[in-house]
């Protein structure tokens, strides 16, 4: 499953289950299409700390815990309980 492809056409939301998010910059859509082509990523592996804790993993890298679901997007995870383990390899954008 792909938050990307939650992205419904003509509005600024992004859907999962019965829970959405929508923003009122329409910048956010195009943001989320072009984030491959406008940002450079790391590649890191999961530890024990960050384990199912995007939050966590966003706080170190941008010093806030608000950016959890850019992390999210850019791995294209869903589910951060089953998909966010020791381990796992993630891409971090570089903002």
């Amino acid at each position: 499953m792909s938050y990307k492809n939650h992205l419904s056409i003509g509005f600024n939301e992004v859907a999962h289950k019965d829970l959405s998010l929508v923003t009122p910059n329409e910048n956010f859509k195009s943001f989320v299409i072009n984030l491959e082509e406008n940002y450079e990523f790391e590649e890191v592996f999961v530890t024990h700390s960050v384990e199912r804790r995007p939050d966590l993993i966003a706080d170190a890298f941008y010093g806030t815990t608000t950016l959890w679901w850019l992390i999210l997007l850019s791995n294209n995870i869903s589910d951060p309980f089953e998909e966010l383990k020791v381990g796992t390899r993630i891409r971090i954008p570089i903002l």
